[in-house]
């Protein structure tokens, strides 16, 4: 990422975080450098604690926990409530297409087994004081993954209001704030490439302003980065198409889109892989993703009507 105002400095914090890294980015003026690189170092910490929260990978982590929980009703603290809450948003939002109940799908796709039938996954939150209980109507566990990541994003942007430009990278899903005459640049990489010197697809540029208008997300969902390979020579990869609970039979090998949130982004880039290009971009259209650029097996880019005011 880049800024284009010359009177502007970009003080970051970069760390591994959540399977990839985090890059906290803030645009300030020279006499602001101290102070924006202490706020990048306490957001990249928040972070930090945020996402030991939210992953499956660790048995003491919220979800873990949840996931672990024998019984119907479970109580969860307020971060992991704050995420479930959007994803069943998200959810309803992509018509179905992003489902957190499907980890075991995922897992069975992972070693090549059958998935197991879906036996109706309805689940419901109520607050409850400081805490919200999670009602599963089965036993399934839940699955965060891009949707905690997008989350994680826009939360930690929220963070930084006030500085003149701010972005945050949560291992691809970013959320950037920017004041009227910022312009942050936003590189989409080429999954085909091989190497980092190789061109992007296209750079787009995010234009500051008030209100709405100075915050939006990006993302990035494909194919062709949590691949494997089979026994006998099959391919697999980690979206699952909740329909036939295996990996989405698609054409869409790599969707990038432009969205208010990083959250929303993200959710609108998974469902346009899952969904395949014809179906994307039916969906696309009547969402609220303001641009969208969508790479397919035969090489082709296509993208949705207006991605070519926000290219640089």
């Amino acid at each position: 990422m880049s800024i284009s105002m010359s009177e502007l400095e970009i003080i970051g914090h970069s760390m591994p975080s959540m399977g990839g890294r985090v890059d906290v980015a803030i645009a300030t003026k020279l006499d602001g450098r101290v102070e924006a690189a202490l706020a990048a170092r306490r957001t990249a910490g928040r972070i930090e604690a945020w996402a030991a929260r939210l992953t499956r990978f660790s048995p003491a982590s919220d979800l873990s926990v949840l996931n672990e929980h024998e019984g119907a009703l479970a109580s969860v603290r307020p971060t992991l409530a704050a995420v479930l809450g959007w994803a069943r948003v998200a959810q309803e939002r992509s018509e179905g297409v992003v489902d957190a109940t499907m980890l075991d799908a995922r897992l069975a796709a992972e070693s090549g087994d059958d998935p197991e039938p879906s036996l109706g996954r309805g689940w419901s939150l109520a607050p409850a004081g400081r805490l919200t209980v999670v009602e599963r109507q089965s036993d399934f566990d839940f699955d965060l993954d891009g949707l905690a990541k997008g989350w994680i994003a826009d939360r930690a942007a929220d963070l930084l209001h006030g500085w003149p430009g701010v972005a945050v990278d949560a291992d691809g899903d970013i959320a950037i704030h920017a004041d009227p005459g910022v312009e942050w640049l936003v590189e989409i990489a080429d999954p085909r490439a091989d190497d980092d010197q190789d061109p992007p697809l296209a750079t787009l540029r995010l234009t500051g302003g008030d209100g709405w208008s100075r915050s939006y997300g990006v993302a990035t969902s494909g194919t062709s980065v949590h691949r494997w390979q089979l026994e006998g020579g099959r391919r697999a990869h980690h979206l699952i198409d909740r329909r036939t609970r295996r990996p989405a039979d698609t054409d869409v090998v790599q969707a990038t889109v432009v969205a208010p949130s990083a959250r929303e982004a993200e959710m609108f880039a998974k469902s346009a892989v899952i969904l395949g290009s014809h179906r994307a971009h039916e969906f696309l259209a009547r969402s609220s993703a303001h641009a969208a650029v969508l790479l397919l097996e035969c090489d082709d880019l296509v993208a949705l009507p207006g991605t070519e005011r926000w290219l640089a």
